[in-house]
């Protein structure tokens, strides 16, 4: 399902909104990373439906170290904790509680 080259793992992610994807969760279920998680910070498309997703913090192992097997990976939607947000993705509006204009602790002094 993906492959790593530096601090980014290439994922084909069929029909899905790669935008979806930005501030979720990619968490590796085999191989060598198995149990890493990892915030999506960026994404670029390679080719169809294949996009490279960069990560905040870089991986410390090839997933692909295992042998053929390719790297299993769960990805997790992204919440930019807006409203339209919650409603549209999650269908949470009811719950809505997000803090959107909370700036982020390395931005605050």
């Amino acid at each position: 399902m993906g492959s790593l080259s530096g601090g980014w793992v290439q994922m084909n992610i069929g029909a899905h909104d790669p935008n979806s994807f930005l501030r979720g969760t990619a968490t590796f279920t085999n191989g060598p990373c198995l149990g890493e998680s990892r915030t999506i910070k960026s994404f670029s498309l390679i080719s169809g439906t294949t996009y490279r997703f960069d990560y905040y913090v870089p991986i410390n192992r090839n997933p692909q170290l295992a042998g053929p097997v390719q790297p299993n990976t769960q990805m997790l939607f992204g919440c930019d904790k807006s409203l339209d947000v919650c409603t549209n993705r999650f269908a949470n509006q009811t719950r809505f509680g997000a803090t959107p204009h909370v700036p982020k602790p390395e931005s605050a002094i």
